[in-house]
């Protein structure tokens, strides 16, 4: 049988979810050894994680509106709902240029047009999810809803922080416990299979 929708989803939230954390580690090292690290690597790194910050949130919205039967149909609707995400890439790749990178007292931390237009799409599309997530409530299976909660609170909570304090460089912290969470107490195989034998009897 072939892969169902949410688990390719699932697959590619968590392939994103892995390359953030990776782009994390390399931009924090990368902004406190300027020195030594070549600035167009540096901003292509920088980049690449910004990029994937947003995609990481933007999965997860798509991942909710998987499980609430709530994907966009109409043409006008999927604009609405991938437009913004397409509008960031545009402007993250067109601004990191004018990054730039500042001195902090415990850690160097990047700051610029496109480190704003990231945390921007990121608190919209927190907010769309919250959104989906409590008008859809009553579709969601109830050993989802504790769990869900919990990751957009973490998600809201892990990126306020990051804003008001730039040099805590906390931002993988969400993505991590996004895909534990959810392989444990969502995706898990064993929760699966014994769905399907259930199912099946």
């Amino acid at each position: 049988t072939g892969r169902s929708l949410k688990e390719s989803l699932f697959d590619e939230l968590l392939a994103v979810s892995i390359i953030c954390i990776v782009f994390d580690g390399l931009t924090a090292y990368t902004v406190n050894h300027l020195d030594t690290v070549n600035e167009t690597l540096n901003r292509i790194l920088h980049m690449c994680y910004l990029l994937s910050i947003d995609t990481v949130v933007f999965s997860l919205f798509v991942y909710m509106l998987n499980s609430a039967g709530s994907l966009p149909k109409s043409l006008g609707m999927k604009l609405l709902t991938y437009g913004p995400f397409a509008v960031n890439v545009i402007l993250v790749v067109m601004g990191i240029g004018t990054l730039e990178y500042r001195i902090g007292k415990t850690t160097n931390y990047s700051m610029g047009i496109s480190a704003y237009t990231c945390y921007t799409t990121v608190a919209v599309y927190i907010l769309l999810t919250m959104i989906v997530f409590f008008r859809q409530w009553n579709y969601i299976a109830d050993h989802k809803r504790t769990s869900i909660f919990t990751y957009l609170m973490v998600l809201l909570v892990v990126t306020t922080i990051q804003m008001i304090v730039p040099e805590a460089l906390i931002s993988s912290i969400a993505p991590t416990i996004l895909i534990i969470g959810i392989y444990m107490n969502m995706e898990d195989p064993a929760r699966r299979e014994l769905a399907h034998f259930h199912k099946e009897m």
